[in-house]
């Protein structure tokens, strides 16, 4: 990413910013277009223009932070990753195409990270840590070592994953939340530990 100049984000929303923010920290010189269909004449976010649609077939940046619509706008896209310079990356570590390392994220040794995956401000994952695509990892969650996740993750700020605990797809782990087992059913978990959602609801907590 070092050698890019030009850099093409799809999406104008408060991630988007985030995204700009680490790419300007990394240069300073660097360029930016912003994308969006419901881009008004003359926007500009940044001091960078906002556009409603690439006239070419350029790599982008996926920049918005729910993960659906992060994967549909991927498909069919050449792809590139935006990393914080002072995000670390551990050995033999692979981070997909079209992810985000944002601002102090620490991805330990032995981590396979997943297409169009955002590893938050400061969100650490340790070591053997296994996410699918299109996961969140929102600021200052903590996935400890050997955990296991399917695609469309989200955990919530300052979330805890448990050592070797596996998530199924299709899951949202709210800020606060700590997982101690397995989640095998897609839904909402909230709560230290948690519970599900509707569960929770249906016990009128």
């Amino acid at each position: 990413m070092s050698k890019k100049t030009k850099f093409v984000l799809l999406g104008c929303g408060g991630h988007a910013r985030s995204i700009a923010n680490v790419i300007l920290g990394n240069n300073a010189e660097a360029k930016l277009l912003f994308v969006d269909q419901n881009a008004r004449p003359g926007e500009q976010i940044m001091g960078f223009p906002v556009v409603c649609e690439l006239t070419s077939e350029e790599e982008i940046c996926p920049a918005v932070g729910d993960n659906l619509l992060r994967k549909k706008l991927c498909e069919g896209r050449q792809l590139y990753s935006v990393i914080a310079n002072n995000a670390f990356v551990g050995r033999e570590s692979v981070v997909g195409e079209g992810s985000f390392l944002g601002f102090g994220a620490y991805v330990g040794p032995q981590v396979v990270i997943g297409k169009g995956t955002i590893v938050n401000t400061h969100a650490v994952i340790e070591h053997n840590v296994s996410a699918g695509c299109f996961c969140h990892f929102a600021p200052n969650s903590t996935i400890c070592g050997a955990a296991e996740f399917g695609d469309n993750v989200f955990v919530g700020a300052g979330a805890v994953v448990q050592q070797g605990v596996k998530v199924c797809a299709n899951v949202i782990i709210g800020a606060g939340a700590v997982v101690i087992k397995d989640i095998t059913e897609a839904g909402t978990y909230v709560g230290v530990p948690v519970k599900r959602l509707d569960n929770l609801i249906k016990e009128g907590r």
